[in-house]
């Protein structure tokens, strides 16, 4: 990451004071409950990459380049990878809550589902 970069895991971990291992546990699992307290934690990181906006409203576009730009850190994506995302991305069937952080979590499990998914056929 270069200087220029915001570490937005960093910067969300000490808004929502919340402990790195819960968190840490969390990022890993592929399936949060919607009342984590976890939830606080992924609304701050969706905000922040402009995937979720102040009304809880989702950006899908945002949420496919910001999935394409992790698988991509492995190696380049084929457009028909970036079809699958987008597919598997639109099957999640991502519905605002009516608690942000809910919604913060449902997009959590939906985008560490099709990581790990898509990770196995990198």
């Amino acid at each position: 990451m270069s200087s220029a970069e915001v570490d937005v895991h960093q910067i969300c971990l000490e808004k929502t004071d919340l402990n790195d291992d819960i968190v840490y546990s969390s990022l890993t699992n592929e399936e949060t409950p919607l009342d984590s307290e976890v939830g606080v934690f992924f609304a701050c990181v969706w905000h922040m990459k402009n995937v979720m906006d102040d009304y809880g409203k989702i950006n899908m576009e945002n949420l496919q380049k910001f999935t394409e730009s992790e698988l991509g850190t492995f190696r380049d994506l084929t457009d028909a990878e970036k079809s699958i995302i987008q597919s598997k991305l639109t099957e999640c069937k991502l519905v605002p809550r009516s608690k942000q952080e809910e919604t913060a979590i449902i997009i959590k499990n939906c985008h560490m589902n099709l990581v790990v998914n898509m990770f196995k056929s990198l």
